[in-house]
């Protein structure tokens, strides 16, 4: 089953909420009975326990996050700019919910919520939620698809769907929503809140000039034409999510009906929210894809502090051996036409990629990627760092950062994409690239350019963690025994 990335975030937040009332309540308990009876916290707790007062907890556990909830309390992401808003949000639901309690514990004669308990509560859960709260907010932030948890959304249509729906998702910037703008070819609609890209055939170019993530089409079936066939081809050729709300999608036509459908719902402050209908040719969001990147973000930091010190052999060699920087640094495309840094020790001589035009005659590799044997730019220290791979053991640092995966399809040089024959191939930036693939830990360089992008395509549709994992593995050996490197 696949979860939408702000349903994960919500849940992620119910989580670290429930567990400040579990902090709270603790502590709570121990000031109260240290205060009222001096008894400690473990002695307390072992003369309370039992069955009635475990279920009676999970309710009262139960109304903390329902009073959340009706205090909108739970979107996917909070600007900072609006934490400030957050904590007098916080203080409210705590203390309604430390007043219920309250008056809980006076109707069933609770003992335990003293007023020493219920004031110490109130305190502790607003400090613990808030704090709990800032520690979740900084994982998530490093827990994304390189897109640090910000949707770029480009509307189809300028009509007043388009309107509705803009206006719709900005009641609640804080979902971590920015509309790149609209393209339409219909009269647009007075006061639509989105900047005009251009019209609907126009789509490849505004997908060139623009990063993005989603495409809402707000456009009714009887509208659909070959020009908007096009767009959604193009849109599951790179990987892009698309929405059809389905309001605007069908109207009225099948009534209540039409939830029937898979659909995903995003919700909005004032009880508003759209089920969308999305189509999604990329990875599917779930829990598996956190520990891919936990996974990621674990092993990278223990393989830098391990390798650090052939690291810095490495550097020392390329800066005696040749003139020029040690890092190679280049723009390359991560997640949906992202462009990232990435980090290599530089192998060729300076200013190598000035001469790749001259030398694209001897290119060994069909399609857009460049490779020839004995490249004359490689220097010697170079040719040893390709042979071990040591040369790609600064992207760990783009893996910490987010921006690369330890497996996932290869970032390409952007001159490189500028030659793909095949639309389709743009599909591998619908997922975070990576340091392995398939293509490598199976021999690496031993296949065609359509091979390689073949087995990219192969990894994102059947992607799951034991998949990273085994590649992970058979990477191992390829990289000792140097099967296709050069």
């Amino acid at each position: 089953m696949s979860f939408s990335k702000h349903k994960l975030i919500l849940q992620a937040y119910r989580a670290s909420d429930l567990s400040a009332f579990i902090t709270a309540g603790l502590l709570a308990a121990w000031i109260s009975g240290l205060y009222v009876n001096g008894v400690g916290l473990f002695e307390l707790l072992s003369l309370r326990f039992s069955l009635i007062n475990l279920a009676g907890y999970m309710i009262l556990a139960l109304c903390w996050l329902v009073i959340f909830q009706r205090l909108n309390l739970y979107a996917a992401m909070r600007s900072r700019t609006e934490m400030n808003e957050e904590t007098v949000l916080v203080g409210w639901a705590a203390g309604i919910a430390s007043f219920i309690y309250y008056i809980v514990g006076l109707i069933f004669d609770i003992s335990l919520f003293t007023p020493v308990f219920i004031l110490s509560f109130w305190v502790f859960s607003t400090a613990a939620t808030l704090l709990y709260r800032r520690i979740m907010y900084a994982v998530l932030k490093k827990v994304h698809l390189g897109d640090h948890n910000d949707t770029r959304i480009m509307v189809v249509g300028g009509g007043a769907e388009a309107k509705k729906y803009a206006e719709l998702v900005q009641l609640n910037e804080v979902m971590g929503f920015q509309f790149v703008g609209y393209i339409s070819d219909e009269p647009m609609a007075d006061g639509v809140p989105l900047d005009y890209l251009g019209k609907l055939d126009e789509f490849e170019t505004v997908f060139k000039e623009n990063v993005v993530d989603e495409i809402v089409i707000t456009l009714p079936l009887h509208k659909f034409n070959k020009d908007l066939e096009k767009l959604v081809d193009h849109a599951a050729a790179h990987g892009v999510l698309v929405r059809l709300p389905m309001d605007q999608l069908f109207g009225r036509l099948f009534g209540k009906n039409v939830w029937r459908l898979r659909s995903e719902m995003v919700s909005h402050p004032g009880e508003q929210t759209s089920s969308d209908l999305v189509l999604s040719s990329g990875h599917q969001m779930g829990w598996e894809y956190l520990a891919k990147r936990a996974m990621d973000f674990t092993a990278a930091s223990i393989l830098l502090l391990l390798v650090s010190p052939l690291m810095l052999f490495a550097a020392v060699w390329i800066k005696a051996s040749s003139k020029g920087d040690i890092l190679f640094i280049q723009d390359r495309y991560g997640y949906n036409g992202r462009v990232i840094r990435l980090y290599k020790f530089r192998t060729m001589i300076q200013n190598a990629d000035e001469l790749q035009d001259a030398l694209r005659k001897q290119n060994e590799r069909e399609g857009a990627a460049f490779k020839i044997k004995d490249d004359p730019r490689v220097t010697r220290c170079g040719k040893f760092l390709r042979k071990t791979s040591i040369d790609e053991l600064p992207q760990l640092l783009n893996v910490l950062k987010g921006e690369m995966s330890l497996v996932g399809p290869r970032p390409l040089p952007l001159a490189d994409y500028k030659r793909f024959q095949e639309v389709t191939h743009m599909r591998r930036l619908s997922v975070l690239p990576g340091i392995t693939c398939t293509w490598q830990a199976g021999g690496r360089d031993n296949v065609t350019f359509d091979e390689w992008m073949q087995l990219d395509m192969d990894y994102i549709d059947n992607w799951s963690l034991v998949t990273d994992i085994m590649i992970l593995f058979k990477t191992v050996p390829a990289v000792l025994f140097g099967r296709g490197a050069s």
